[in-house]
Order: structure tokens, then sequence, then C-alpha cells
């Protein structure tokens, strides 16, 4: 089962190759376990024809970017045990290509080898796995990678690559053995725990029954077959419990994506006495299905072991260093360059900073000629405010004579007059008017009557009408004590100020 949590780790493209048959799977990892998204399969019989394949695929998909595992299957690798060489562990590499030189036919040139430490058992002396490849067979997976616009994570073979499938099923000192066949022969791994332990190759020996048909140990068609499965797998068990393992293997495992026959299992168990199990890896279905779809492939156990991250003590994998894109180094010839297109790059930074500086210092030239301006039409503009500040002051200081005014005629008004003791002569007051005056004041309106005087009048010199008010209170025939005087500046003109003196009563006693 699945479980609740269906977190996302990450999805990659699997590619595993027989001499002949490619196989190719995009998965997504979610919670360690696989989900098949889309898979294909096709012959190839050249690299061209193997890019092709993969190339048409990869863009059917969309799966540029990802990362990429190549498999590589038994008949692409040879494997020898040998003994560890005295040498540092960064040399191994190299000491073990000699000590396998006389089985190899082909120049040592032409070749990679890497190697693994199988599973110890006790009192066995220590031994080592060298693992060969053609190098050009890497080299054209790396150059395919690189032409499929995909992130290469790995080159791994199949005899490794399964025991991250069974990390999750196997226990830590438990021996399991997995048996399973390819297109050389059977193929017998033991497992101790999570690490290969021992491995047989038998050529020529495959899984009964492999038309689908129901397996029987009556019939004629499968018995012979039948029996030399059973005789070599009698023989390998014998030779690891006898030979290697000095106790039983706990149990025996067949992929189920090779075979599904219950009778083979049977039969296993009653020739070995071990308990056998077929392996079942939990993988997810697309769960729309779509007829014009080809429908997915199975992932067996070493395919899905490829694109597990388990943190597995034996690994090989050939994407080796000398492959890998190389990290930045400093040298002498850097440096020299690096020191030469500052040169240039400072050069270039100057010529530009000086275009920027002379751009910039005819700016500053426009805008002082502007400041200068600015401050002119300011100076200018402060005069005219100064004397709008002098007329506000008069508008002040005759509001307040106006106050002054108010008040002493509030105070006269409580006085009562007599009416006066002589008729009025216009002659006389209008005589008396012509020679009284103030500077820059004149009238506008006279208007007397047998009791009361009106005048209204202009200046240009608002101080002009306080004086003009006291002089006529000091005059033997204009003395009169007004009710009302209204002051008022003109809108149009604001340097001319009218006045009105109303209501004016003569003076009652001489």
């Amino acid at each position: 089962m699945w479980g609740l949590n269906k977190k996302s780790d990450s999805k990659c493209v699997l590619i595993s190759l027989t001499n002949s048959e490619a196989r190719l799977f995009h998965v997504e990892i979610i919670s360690n376990k696989i989900k098949v998204l889309e898979s294909h399969s096709d012959e190839y019989s050249t690299q061209k024809q193997l890019e092709d394949i993969c190339s048409s695929w990869i863009q059917t998909v969309k799966a540029k970017g990802l990362p990429c595992h190549w498999l590589l299957s038994r008949s692409q690798y040879r494997t020898f045990a040998v003994a560890p060489p005295k040498v540092p562990e960064s040399e191994l590499s190299e000491a073990i290509k000699w000590l396998v030189k006389d089985q190899l036919e082909q120049p040592l040139d032409t070749v990679l080898v890497s190697y693994y430490k199988p599973y110890k058992v006790e009192r066995e002396t220590e031994k080592l796995v060298a693992v060969v490849v053609q190098r050009d067979v890497v080299e054209s997976l790396i150059e395919i990678t690189e032409t499929l616009n995909l992130n290469l994570s790995s080159i791994q073979i199949s005899e490794l690559a399964a025991s991250n499938a069974l990390a999750s099923i196997n226990g830590e000192e438990q021996i399991t053995g997995l048996i399973d066949e390819d297109n050389i022969g059977l193929t017998y791994n033991f497992y101790v725990g999570h690490s290969l332990a021992f491995t047989r190759h038998i050529k020529g020996r495959f899984f009964p029954g492999q038309d689908g048909n129901t397996f029987s140990l009556d019939s004629e068609d499968n018995e012979a077959q039948m029996d030399q499965f059973l005789l070599e797998t009698q023989r390998t068990l014998d030779y690891c419990v006898s030979q290697f393992f000095r106790k039983p293997v706990d149990r025996l495992l067949l992929d189920s994506q090779k075979t599904k026959i219950e009778g083979l299992l049977e039969s296993l168990e009653q020739i070995s006495e071990i308990p056998v199990e077929l392996v079942t890896l939990e993988q997810a279905r697309e769960s729309i299905e779509d007829s014009t779809r080809q429908q997915s492939l199975s992932l067996t156990t070493a395919e899905s072991g490829a694109t597990l991250t388990n943190n597995q003590s034996q690994q090989v994998n050939f994407y080796l260093a000398q492959y890998q894109p190389k990290p930045l180094e400093f040298s002498f010839q850097y440096a020299a360059a690096l020191v030469a297109v500052s040169v240039v790059g400072f050069a270039l930074l100057g010529f530009v900073k000086e275009k920027e500086l002379s751009a910039l210092q005819s700016k500053l030239v426009e805008q002082n000629e502007l400041l200068s301006k600015t401050q002119t039409s300011l100076q200018s503009l402060s005069k005219k405010i100064g004397r709008s500040s002098s007329i506000k002051e008069l508008d002040r200081q005759l509001v307040k004579k106006q106050n002054e005014l108010k008040a002493s005629r509030q105070l006269l008004s409580n006085v009562e007059n007599t009416s006066p003791s002589e008729a009025v002569i216009y002659s006389e007051i209008l005589a008396a008017l012509s020679g009284h005056h103030a500077e820059s004041l004149w009238l506008t309106k006279i208007q007397l009557g047998p009791k009361t005087i009106d005048l209204s009048g202009q200046t240009t010199k608002p101080e002009s009408i306080p004086l003009y008010i006291d002089g006529m209170s000091n005059h033997v025939v204009l003395a009169s004590q007004f009710d009302n005087l209204i002051i008022e500046r003109d809108k149009q003109n604001t340097q001319l100020v009218h006045f009105q003196m109303t209501n004016g009563r003569y003076k009652n006693a001489k």
C-alpha cells in the first residue's frame, strides 16, 4: 500500500540496456516507491539507432533536463574476483586493471575498470570484484545523454542495482538468494542484508514455461528444462551453504516480472527445502486508461533499484570523475588572462565614466544658469512681498483707528446734546471744508442738513484719515460728532482707500 503521505521526491529517466534492446522509463519516486509515468522498449544495433530511439521518446514524454540513470545488463560488462592489491585507495582501480589484464581480450586503454567489495563471511580472506566495461560504450552513453539534454547521474550494473530494490525487504543478517535471468542465461545472486555476497552465472539455463502456459512437472515440454533448472539451483545452493556461508540460506526470491508460475515455486521449495517467494515491487499505475497509448512496461528488480538512491556500501558508477565537468582551477595562465581581461575592462569602464562625467558637467552648467534665473525671480518676488506686507500693516492700523473712533462715538452718544443755538450757515461750512485738508486726501461727496453733515472721500494714504478727523474736531465750525465711520480699500486699485462719515451733528455750544 502507498500510505497517506504521497510526497513526490523526484522524477528521473531510466534507460536499461542489453546488447540489442533498450527499455526506457520515465518514473517518479514517491516516498521511496516507484511510479512509472511512461515507458517504451525498442531494438537497436548501432549507437545512432539507440540515440534516435532515446531522442524521439524523450521529446514525446517531455523529460528534458531530468536526472538520467543507465543500467547495463550482464552481457555488457564482465566481473573478476581478485585479491586486493596493497596500494592506496585512490590507486585501486588502476592496480586492479593490471591484475585482470591477462583475462581480457583487448588492450587496457580500451576498457574502464571499477570494483566493489562483496560481503565477507567469517574466516574468508578479503576479496574484491573487478567490473570491466568497454570504454567506447560508456563514452557513447555520455555523449547520447548530453545530446538528449538530460542530467547524467549514473551508469550502473544490474547485480548491484538489484540490492537497492531489496534493501527494504531484506533483514540485516538474512541470507537471500535472488534467481534471475537475462538474454544470456540464469543468474544467482545471494545477498546478506543489503550487500551482494556471491553471484553465479550460467549460460543457457532459462526459466521454464516463459510462454505463459500453466506449468506442470508431468508435461513433456517442460520436464527436461525444469530438471536442468532445478539441478543448477540445487548445485548453487549446496556450494553456497557448504563452501561459502557455512549456514543455510534463509529464502529464495524470483522476480514476479520474469515468472508467475506457481508450480515452479512449489518445485523449488520441495527440492531446496527453503521458502520461495515472488518479488513484487510496489509500483503505481496511471489511473486514466488510454487505448491509443502503448501499454506500460514493468520494472524488473534491477531496474527498480537503479532509480533508488539508497546509501549502499557497494557502488559501481561508470560515470567516472574523469568524464564529469571539471571545477574551475586557478593557474598562472588563468591569472594572466584574468589580469588582461581586468585591464581591458577597467579601460573600457574609464572611457565610459569619462563620457558620463562630461555629460554631467554640461548638465551642471545648464542647471547653474537655471538657478541664477530662479534666484533673480525670487529676489523680485521678495520685493513685491515686502510691499504687500507694508500695505497689510496699514490695513491693521486703519482697523485699529476705526475701532477707537467707534468706541469714542459710543461714549459721546451717551451725552445729551442740545439743539444748536444758532442756525446753520452752509456757506460757512463749505468755506471751512475748503480750507480744511490732509495730505493725499480729497472729498468726493458733501451732504449738509439742518442738524447733520455726511462726508465721503478718498485717499492714497490711509493714515491721513485720522488726521483729517482730528483736525475737524478742533475746528470752530466743523467740530461735529459722527455716528458712523466706514473705511474700505478699493477692490480694483488696492492703493486707493474709500472713507465715509455719516450722521455728524454740529457742535451745540460755542
